[in-house]
């Protein structure tokens, strides 16, 4: 029988406030039959069945979830059912979502900075060897995507001073965003970049080889695959991009974000056209 939100319990028995829940990003586990939902309250991120449509568990965060992702396990990745979480506090969370346990939490900014030398910077500042960040003490973590081997996962967000959309100036010359690439495997940090802008979505494009990204500049980004090295961008006509479609097969890039029409590329060109709502 149908459930309301309000009513349904998680597997241990307490009662979640689902009524005041948001979903911020939603990912399936296609052999779990399990759907993940990175929420914006204080249950993080939930768990359900499919089949039974019942909520099974929440894997424990402790404030806003922005992103979640699954592992793939295909092509002797290391997923076995791996979750990848992040959102306001900044932490790359990897979890065994068949058993709801925690893996680890990684803070990525105090992983950038311990590792200084593999950090660029579009703005070249450093203070004792670590990246700028302006008047920011925390990163919060916007979206991750995971390559199709399960092996590799890039990760971007912004700074706290950037993440009200205010560009960096001459004056202010603090990074206000991330792009950091992660070895599963091994969980460890391999390359990062601090940006000018706030990155709010990144994904694989399989298709030429490249990382994509958009942020609140209008840009569509293209990074190297192996190191956050920027490539290449073009300037789109939405102002802030917040979502990234991708076609692995003929290579068409479509964005979304601040704007009342979606940009549509053909492969990583100039914009090729623009969708409006009406």
């Amino acid at each position: 029988s149908e459930q309301s939100w309000s009513s349904v319990e998680a597997a241990g028995g307490s009662k979640h406030g689902t009524g005041h829940a948001e979903i911020n990003s939603a990912e399936i586990d296609t052999e779990l039959n399990v759907l993940y939902g990175a929420s914006g309250d204080l249950f993080g991120c939930y768990q359900w069945d499919l089949e039974t449509q019942k909520l099974l568990t929440t894997l424990p965060c402790s404030d806003y979830l922005h992103t979640v992702r699954t592992v793939p396990s295909t092509n002797g990745g290391c997923g076995n059912h791996t979750v990848l979480t992040g959102g306001e506090d900044g932490k790359l969370g990897i979890w065994d979502g068949k058993n709801g346990k925690l893996i680890e939490k990684m803070d990525v900014r105090l992983t950038m900075d311990a590792n200084a030398s593999l950090i660029t910077s579009d703005t070249h500042n450093r203070n004792n060897g670590n990246v700028c960040w302006g008047q920011s003490s925390n990163l919060w973590l916007s979206n991750i995507d995971v390559d199709e081997c399960g092996n590799w996962a890039v990760v971007c967000g912004g700074a706290e001073n950037g993440s009200n959309g205010t560009p960096a100036t001459a004056a202010t010359p603090s990074n206000n965003g991330f792009l950091t690439l992660w070895n599963l495997p091994t969980r460890s940090m391999t390359s990062g970049h601090a940006t000018r802008e706030t990155l709010q979505s990144v994904r694989y494009n399989t298709h030429n080889g490249t990382i994509l990204t958009v942020g609140n500049e209008p840009y569509l980004s293209y990074w190297s695959y192996s190191k956050a090295n920027r490539v290449g961008r073009t300037r789109l006509n939405v102002p802030s991009g917040f979502a990234i479609a991708l076609n692995d097969v003929n290579g068409v890039i479509c964005v979304g974000g601040s704007s009342c029409f979606v940009d549509c590329l053909a492969n990583e060109g100039n914009c090729a056209f623009s969708l409006p709502f009406s």
